[in-house]
């Protein structure tokens, strides 16, 4: 389940805040990385994309590939849709399958599922 706040977008409140999925930011980036890398980790929402991951991938209940995410996501490129992977398995928010489906390059992805939680 995400947690996200109800309240209206405003200059002080930019959109609804993640609880449950936030990502330090050093760990967004690393050390050597150059300082463009740096800026954009800190501006990053991390929580809010690994929540707009999470959310697709738990509409698919067979479980779903990165194309299938970034279908879904047309918004976001890929290169900041696949690094919400790593963290939501860490989490243990989501899981691979250990299924390959083949994807838009012929190539097979891995399938991404939901894990269910013990209440």
């Amino acid at each position: 389940m995400i947690f996200l706040s109800n309240k209206k977008k405003t200059v002080d409140n930019p959109g609804p805040v993640v609880n449950a999925f936030g990502t330090p930011i050093h760990m967004m980036r690393r050390n050597l990385d150059p300082d463009t890398s740096h800026e954009a980790a800190e501006k990053l929402t991390a929580g809010k994309l690994e929540a707009l991951v999470y959310e697709v991938i738990a509409r698919h209940p067979n479980g779903c590939t990165s194309d299938e995410i970034c279908r879904a996501l047309p918004m976001h490129g890929v290169q900041t849709i696949s690094p919400r992977y790593a963290p939501l398995i860490r989490k243990g928010y989501i899981e691979d399958t250990g299924e390959r489906r083949k994807g838009g390059t012929k190539r097979s992805q891995r399938v991404l599922r939901v894990v269910k939680k013990d209440q």
